[in-house]
């Protein structure tokens, strides 16, 4: 990524802000003595201050949920991490001494390791297994602000332009949004103890019809009929606006596969129930008086204005269903197919709420069910068709379609310049391009990728490209790969290869490489490379890696997709 001196100043400023000011304070131990606190106390108080909401077997978010056992680890990347609440700490942690600055649930029990960290990467929030416990996972206030930036350094738009976008408010974060994020992720906890086997393998998105007319005006469509249906001044007007809602769920949902169905379903259930847990703290916490270390953490202005936090998420569930929020830079990928199925998932557990749908909580964990089902049942019979044909009909909803037509029109652009970018060196500076060719190992072979899901896009059912992060891959048997540099990364399965650019001149390869050999020595700069066998052509600045099977072995087992 291109870099502007300004941009690089301000990320140097920020990071040097955030950690002036804190020395080490006396410790116990040894290890935590050579290190002062680097992480953000506010992520601490966050945390803390949910937990008097969730950690109680009164919990209002969802009752039957009490999240007092729940372990939590808060981290920046390569430097410090501290793990709370956790029965077996992993070795290489070690009580804190006096470094945390907080006495409450769930922080008390708190150990810390300094250099080595559970995730090397920025803004994992998430939900992780360590030493085999389940556990929240959150992401340090800088470590979520670099990977915010690195994001916006590849956004449309002129530095200068990119630049004011560098507002206090962005720099520092929302402390209604961090309370969120750690009601949202403690959930994942919760689902993934009542229910670990609903979770939808992630596969089922390459092959999305991301730029569908149809689809994309259904989803427009639905969307505004859920918010209606929470923004209701009455049960019967609710009611209405979610037999719209459903209705047009069925409509869109007959071009799609059952995949891709149940990838929808799935992902409202994971990730929109945790959205959902997010809507109903704003709720739980309206009218609260907050723990006193709240009062110094940064934008804090108490909780007697939460509906308008919660008017917030249903107008995220507008604009990421009628394509105005762009995610991750990226208007016509799977990103933003999955992102507005976190919104649409909350809106349903929220519409199953309003409607007061007599044990929805409990049957939604029981495999099998979804919350489309759970809604659609509890409307009982009516007629879709009916409800359908005037909504289609209206203003809004050729508006809708002019739009659709546009990002699939705009969409198709893209797409064909981010395969172009694959094959065609940039003007910007030197690169060259490797290929895997692992078309000899057997039918049976497939790679497995390491990648993320908001960062793939389905140039054909058989070639997807994967990108925004490092992308690592497996060919069972044969070896593996790791980028250096994230670049876009073509998977093309009906050729059977794996093409993507990395950056500075080809390099030149000596001894008798066009020939079967083993591969153990080979190095190439920009990827870390490790393959058994095979042959290695090279030709105008393109390397060819052409993996065979080992003599008196074999290419191995494929791992996915």
């Amino acid at each position: 990524m291109r870099r502007t001196r300004g941009l690089r100043t301000s990320l140097c400023l920020l990071l040097a802000v955030a950690t002036a000011g804190f020395t080490a304070p006396p410790q116990a131990e040894p290890e935590a003595q050579r290190h002062s606190l680097q992480l953000d106390p506010a992520v601490l108080v966050s945390v803390a201050q949910v937990w008097a909401v969730i950690g109680s077997d009164d919990n209002p978010v969802w009752p039957g949920w009490n999240a007092a056992e729940t372990p939590v680890l808060v981290y920046f990347p390569g430097e410090q991490e501290l793990l709370f609440n956790h029965p077996d700490p992993p070795e290489g942690f070690v009580p804190p001494g006096d470094l945390v600055p907080l006495a409450r649930a769930p922080l008390e029990r708190a150990w810390v390791r300094n250099g080595v960290t559970h995730f090397p990467s920025d803004g994992q929030n998430t939900r992780t297994e360590i030493n085999g416990v389940s556990t929240l996972v959150l992401a340090d206030t800088l470590s979520n602000r670099r990977s915010w930036i690195r994001g916006l350094l590849g956004a449309p738009g002129t530095p200068a332009e990119r630049g004011e976008r560098l507002t206090l408010a962005r720099l520092s974060g929302d402390p209604y949004s961090q309370m969120a994020m750690v009601a949202h992720e403690a959930f994942h906890v919760f689902q993934h103890a009542r229910a670990p086997h609903k979770a939808v393998p992630e596969t089922a998105l390459l092959t999305y019809p991301t730029l569908s007319v149809d689809n994309n005006v259904g989803v427009a469509l639905e969307g505004q009929a859920l918010a209606r249906a929470l923004n209701a001044g009455s049960p019967a007007e609710a009611v209405r606006a979610a037999r719209e809602a459903i209705a047009l769920r069925h409509w869109r949902r007959r071009q799609l596969t059952p995949d891709q169905i149940a990838y929808e379903d799935g992902t409202e259930f994971t990730e929109g129930l945790a959205k959902f847990a997010e809507y109903r703290l704003t709720s739980a916490l309206e009218g609260r008086t907050p723990i006193p270390e709240m009062r110094w953490v940064r934008g804090f202005q108490g909780f007697d204005g939460m509906a308008a936090v919660r008017a917030a998420l249903i107008q995220d569930l507008l604009d990421t269903t009628d394509g105005t929020r762009v995610v991750n830079n990226d208007a016509h990928g799977a990103a933003p197919v999955r992102f507005r199925l976190y919104s649409s998932g909350m809106a349903m557990a929220a519409t199953l709420d309003r409607l007061e749908a007599p044990g929805w909580r409990d049957r939604i964990l029981q495999d099998g069910t979804t919350l489309t089902g759970l809604l659609a049942e509890h409307l009982g019979v009516f007629d879709e068709a009916g409800v359908l044909a005037p909504v289609l009909a209206t203003e809004e909803a050729a508006r809708q379609r002019a739009r659709a037509e546009q990002l699939a029109e705009t969409g198709e652009q893209a797409n064909a310049a981010l395969l172009a970018s694959i094959f065609t060196a940039a003007p910007d500076g030197p690169s060259w391009r490797l290929v895997l060719d692992y078309s000899a190992l057997g039918p049976e072979v497939e790679p497995g990728f390491g990648y993320t899901p908001f960062g793939t896009t389905a140039i054909a059912p058989d070639r997807i490209i994967y990108r925004q992060v490092l992308i690592s891959g497996e060919l069972a048997g044969a070896g593996r790969f790791r980028q250096q540099r994230a670049t876009p990364l073509l998977h093309d399965r009906t050729a059977r290869t794996v093409t993507f650019r990395i950056e500075g001149a080809a390099p030149t390869l000596t001894g008798p490489m066009a020939t079967p050999r083993a591969l153990d020595g080979l190095a190439l700069p920009g990827v870390d490379f490790a393959f058994r066998y095979g042959r290695v052509e090279t030709e105008g600045g393109v390397v060819t890696v052409r993996l065979l099977k080992a003599p008196g072995g074999s290419g191995g087992a494929g791992t996915g997709p």
